[in-house]
């Protein structure tokens, strides 16, 4: 039998709906169905509020370990800055294909259904990265259970745009524009900027011309379009010292960056189950094959708040 779910701290339940559940006897069919409508209830008021939330309800498939917990939790902090008006730069440094881009749309949809009269724009190296994000936002939007969390949200209406490029919110100014890095934003306004891989791989980021190129897209053109109330979220792999975010971090002192090492250093080491712990993704020793899902947060990456970019990042944030 479900447990009776406890509704005196739930101020979105109307006092006439709680005091009628609390008069249910347990185990009618009755109960049974307003059981679960008022979990659901509860699952979307704390989607609406909690990214973490939001991404459980929206991808009930997803591994969830330490490191989707601890970025997670991370881009909820960033939202919550970027709510208070503090301009927010956060930088996430993994290894490929541990889940950036994919925290990234997420991310832009919860934004968009908390706030649609906000204007993101995405860019990354390659056009083709540009409309996949595109393309794959545009189905989160389209997705039941997200559509179920933010009802009011809407795309896709005469009078708005919804293409490849472009995906303006009915009924609001907000909009998602996803572009290259060196792509044309002239005239366009934003209040989020992520940029997701501004390099295509070490032999890109290896050439100073192209890493010229890089930042003065990036400071003349990409920062100029920023609102007076804005945030700037930067997901990559590092191929370089000498890269974007390394720039970034020597010019702007208030840019937070969260690095993940595919293979640990000693100082970063965790013990989990009696077993030393260096992967991203690790296996336990005893056992091979037997991942670790634990989603504890005591587990996390290391954090590094200097500006000062170590000589080991080569080696520790390569990939």
């Amino acid at each position: 039998m479900i447990r009776k779910l406890d509704l005196t701290r739930r101020n979105f339940i109307t006092s006439s709906a709680a005091a009628a559940y609390a008069a249910m006897p347990e185990g009618s069919q009755r109960y049974q169905t307003f059981q679960l409508d008022i979990a659901k209830t509860v699952n979307v008021h704390e989607a609406q509020h909690s990214f973490k939330r939001f991404r459980m309800t929206i991808r009930p498939d997803m591994e969830w370990n330490w490191m989707v917990e601890c970025f997670t939790e991370e881009l909820q902090k960033f939202y919550e800055a970027f709510e208070n008006g503090k301009r927010p730069k956060l930088g996430i440094q993994m290894p490929p294909q541990h889940g950036k881009s994919w925290a990234a749309e997420d991310f832009a949809a919860w934004l968009a259904g908390k706030r649609s009269d906000l204007k993101t724009i995405y860019a990354s190296y390659s056009a083709g990265l540009g409309t996949l994000r595109n393309r794959n936002l545009y189905r989160l939007f389209n997705n039941p259970r997200s559509q179920e969390i933010f009802p009011d949200f809407v795309i896709e209406q005469q009078g708005y745009v919804c293409n490849t490029d472009l995906i303006e919110y009915c009924g609001e100014v907000g909009s998602f524009r996803n572009t290259t890095i060196e792509g044309p934003i002239n005239g366009m306004e934003l209040h989020l900027g992520i940029i997701d891989d501004y390099a295509k791989g070490r032999a890109e980021a290896n050439s100073k011309k192209q890493r010229d190129h890089t930042w003065r897209w990036f400071t003349d053109d990409f920062m100029a379009r920023f609102s007076q109330d804005s945030a700037t979220l930067v997901l990559c792999t590092r191929w370089h010292i000498d890269d974007m975010i390394g720039r970034l971090a020597q010019k702007e002192k208030r840019l937070r960056q969260i690095k993940f090492a595919a293979i640990a250093d000693q100082d970063v080491l965790a013990d989990v189950r009696g077993h030393r712990i260096r992967a991203l993704y690790p296996y336990c020793e005893a056992g091979h094959g037997a991942a670790w899902r634990s989603p504890s947060p005591v587990r996390s990456p290391q954090f590094r708040h200097s500006s000062q970019d170590d000589p080991r990042d080569r080696r520790r944030c390569a990939g």
